[in-house]
């Protein structure tokens, strides 16, 4: 959030870092979206599930998600870590 004066308001991003939300928006704006935060439908999506079982998982602190007020978000490679990190060896 800007202050009156136009600058980020520091409480606000102190909030931001010990909370794990810290964003860099040129850092992501080359990399073609790959960790543009998604919504719960579109992770559900990605996953294959519902986004009510997505939202579900993340107050489960099942899967990786990011709480943002009453909304959760989801980095999109944060959860592609997850599966791959879910996949177990053959037998």
């Amino acid at each position: 959030m800007l202050d009156v004066f136009g600058r980020v308001d520091g409480n606000l991003g102190a909030a931001r870092r010990r909370a794990g939300m810290e964003w860099d928006l040129a850092a992501t704006a080359g990399n073609g979206g790959a960790d543009r935060l998604l919504s719960p439908d579109d992770a559900a999506q990605l996953l294959g599930l519902s986004a009510y079982t997505v939202r579900q998982l993340a107050r489960e602190r099942r899967i990786p998600a990011i709480r943002l007020g009453r909304y959760w978000r989801f980095r999109r490679s944060s959860l592609e870590n997850w599966i791959t990190a879910q996949e177990r060896a053959p037998r």
